[in-house]
């Protein structure tokens, strides 16, 4: 029986994320941030600014958005742009009364169209279960250090969960892995040639070089985990 988008949700992020959610000081932030007029905004910026994916417009595209939406049942307003930046990166983030999947441009240059299954079913993941909801409305610098702390924790448990639905939209824990490869190192090589169990192996030095060295708590910091974390522990 295939996964459902429910299914690959981290147990962590959806708790994590209600008790954040609970916290009256949480709420208040959330009430005094008013990002309508960001919101209302952005569908203008991208416009102006990016090339918004359609049938006849990036096809390719647009078609693996469409087979990801329904092979997840991911439902709503959503609208996919191609920016001119460079690096393999792509973020999701709300509008006015739509949700948009932003790519870009080294991101469809250098992945192959499995690996972009994961990139967009990754973004999707984060569409799907509102995780800007919340984090995109707090003002971090007003934030006590406990809470700037569960934050950034919930923020990895956030991409714990979208991994695991980029991982259902690809289908194949090798794709993943060599998407989550390219985007930690940035090779853009069609002839990409890499060992996932070698990759693996750089997490276990990580956690060495802790043990030897010491810490300065910079992993606590992180807003995302670690390439090797991601594939090793939270994929599987």
């Amino acid at each position: 029986m295939q996964a459902k988008i429910t299914d690959c949700r981290y147990q962590g992020d959806a708790d994590l994320l209600a008790a954040i959610r609970a916290d009256p000081v949480v709420q208040k932030e959330v009430a005094q941030v008013d990002t309508s007029d960001r919101q209302a905004m952005l569908r203008t910026r991208l416009l102006a600014h990016a090339v918004r994916v359609s049938p006849r417009v990036i096809p390719t595209i647009h078609h693996a958005f469409d087979a990801l939406r329904q092979r997840t049942g991911i439902t709503g307003d959503i609208e996919a742009y191609v920016v001119p930046e460079p690096g393999i990166n792509a973020f999701v983030t709300r509008g006015a009364s739509r949700i948009f999947v932003v790519l870009n441009g080294d991101t469809i240059n250098a992945l192959k169209s499995e690996e972009l299954l994961f990139v967009i079913g990754h973004e999707l993941g984060h569409a799907a279960f509102g995780h800007h909801d919340v984090v995109e409305r707090m003002v971090f610098e007003r934030l006590d250090p406990r809470r700037r702390m569960q934050l950034l924790a919930l923020s990895r448990a956030q991409e714990i969960s979208a991994d695991r639905v980029g991982l259902l939209c690809c289908g194949d824990l090798d794709v993943a892995t060599r998407a989550l490869f390219r985007t930690a190192s940035g090779i853009t090589s069609p002839h990409l040639a890499m060992d996932p169990d070698e990759f693996d192996q750089q997490w276990d030095q990580y956690v060495n070089e802790l043990v030897e060295v010491g810490t300065d708590d910079s992993h606590g910091l992180l807003t995302h985990p670690v390439a090797q974390d991601r594939k090793s522990t939270r994929l599987n």
